[in-house]
């Protein structure tokens, strides 16, 4: 089976996968345009649309009392698992984090007009870039090293009838998988053995 990288291949436009990186280690951000068809961007926004128009709003200035949050987004949809494991993102997640990197957060943000700005943190920090008046939607996948403490608790937040229908390296990101040599185990068995005899 092809190797992560490899199946990231026809978005690195022919450079190796060692100079893009050495280019985010030096800039702190890349910038890939058209990763995903029109088509497939109007997918995710329509699977999104019910949750973004009962427009609940952050808690505290924070979160952004402007700003739409939809949290648990693997739960929302299959089609939010299969953005966290796009070849691209997961290139540079298992590049820097490890093949044992667990998903920590999928989420999706829309900013309204008028949003306050967020205190400085590692988010975006080194984005340089003029604010649209419009909103602005994104979904963030989010990822950690396998032995940290997801933000989100993936396993409570994605029921395990859904998480068996998923992709197998999905359900590893979100925790039905070990970091070497054991953590992760429940009760001395690798998690997936779990979705395997709940599906029995």
């Amino acid at each position: 089976m092809p190797t992560t990288i490899e199946q990231a291949s026809p978005w690195l436009k022919g450079r190796l996968f060692a100079s893009w990186r050495e280019e985010f280690d030096r800039r702190g951000y890349l910038i890939f345009e058209r990763v995903l068809s029109p088509d497939h961007v109007a997918e995710i926004r329509a699977t999104l649309a019910p949750f973004l128009e009962r427009d609940l709003t952050g808690r505290n200035d924070f979160e952004g009392l402007k700003t739409n949050r939809v949290y648990a987004l693997v739960a929302k949809s299959p089609l939010f698992a299969d953005l966290a494991i796009h070849p691209l993102a997961l290139a540079f997640a298992e590049a820097e984090l490890g093949q044992s990197c667990l998903l920590s957060a999928l989420l999706a943000i829309n900013l309204h007009p008028g949003e306050t700005a967020q205190p400085w943190h590692f988010d975006d920090g080194g984005a340089k870039i003029p604010r649209p008046d419009r909103p602005r939607l994104i979904i963030t996948p989010q990822y950690c090293v396998g032995w940290v403490r997801q933000l989100e608790n993936m396993s409570l937040a994605v029921p395990a009838e859904l998480a068996e229908k998923l992709p197998e390296r999905a359900r590893e990101l979100i925790g039905y998988s070990i970091h070497p040599p054991f953590m992760g185990h429940v009760d001395g068995v690798h998690p997936k053995r779990l979705l395997q005899a709940h599906a029995m």
